[in-house]
């Protein structure tokens, strides 16, 4: 993978099928109002699992974003995706009241040719990072459901930074325009070649789910324990949607390795290469955050 349309683009469009069994539920009630809120409570997926530490948290009060993606500095994001030459500009990225703003623009397109407005949590030589193995992430946000948006909450490992191979791609939420659908998928690839994905990977969500309004998005990773294999499971407002294992030949990279979360507003319509002048979607494309937050043990 050398830019996010040969990697997140090649990734979706290969994987629409992808996770385990769906279990739905309806132990938790929506959050959808219309104003961001603070949320500082332990989960309760993720105090069950065990992960009742707080290792991660920005309720985006202050911009912590990093001036370039080469910083060397502590910030809690860094601009673009570290394969990405160039970088997004920061001025695609903004804080107003406690949310942060991931801007993509067609004039921000025609100047750099990216197809996303993307942060991630480490700097483009791997130090600093925020970096975790096993825990719960949850992600408030809401975006325009409009045609070409495609949101990614997704996962990478600091080792494929350092160039090593296999490496694995955890993708807690991607989205497509208006569709309700809750995407999320498992991946392991040698370089820009995908050697497995999850299946399936396409969850239902109750009637009447929009995602213009706010959702709490969330990822449990539990580890192996015995003859139990480590687990993934996603959520939506609290309920969860589905799960894969990552333990096994194929998958047992998730295992190894250390993973940062990057955020992003990409461009491109039914998971396709962006082609913002012919596509239909719209000059701006925005998505919202009220706040990320880690659980660990």
């Amino acid at each position: 993978m050398k830019t996010v349309v040969a990697m997140i683009l090649c990734a979706a469009s290969l994987s629409l099928t992808g996770c385990a069994a769906i279990n739905m539920t309806s132990s938790a009630t929506a959050d959808v109002s219309s104003k961001p809120s603070t949320q500082t409570a332990v989960p309760l997926q993720a105090s069950s699992a065990g992960f009742k530490n707080l290792n991660f948290d920005d309720e985006f009060t202050s911009a912590q974003i990093a001036p370039s993606s080469t910083s060397t500095a502590s910030y809690n994001w860094y601009p673009g995706i570290w394969f990405e030459s160039p970088a997004p500009s920061t001025s695609q990225f903004s804080v107003s009241s406690g949310v942060l703003n991931l801007n993509w623009t067609r004039s921000s397109w025609s100047s750099n040719g990216l197809c996303d407005a993307s942060l991630e949590g480490t700097s483009k030589n791997g130090t600093p990072n925020h970096s975790f193995r096993y825990g719960y992430v949850e992600v408030r946000a809401k975006w325009d459901t409009v045609t070409g948006a495609w949101p990614a909450m997704w996962l990478l490992p600091e080792e494929g930074i350092a160039g090593q191979t296999p490496t694995g791609e955890i993708d807690l939420f991607e989205g497509q325009g208006a569709d309700p659908t809750f995407y999320g998928t498992l991946h392991t690839w040698n370089e820009a070649q995908q050697l497995w994905y999850s299946t399936p990977n396409s969850f239902a969500t109750p009637a009447g789910t929009d995602y213009s309004q706010w959702h709490t998005y969330g990822l449990l990773w539990t580890p192996p324990s015995g003859t139990t294999p480590g687990k993934i499971t996603w959520y939506l407002d609290n309920v969860a949607l589905g799960s894969s294992n990552t333990t096994s030949s194929a998958q047992s990279v998730f295992d190894t390795q250390h993973y940062y979360l990057i955020l992003g507003m990409q461009e491109g319509v039914n998971w396709g290469t962006c082609k913002p002048l012919t596509d239909g979607s719209p000059a701006s494309i925005n998505m919202q955050v009220d706040w990320v937050h880690v659980f660990g043990s």
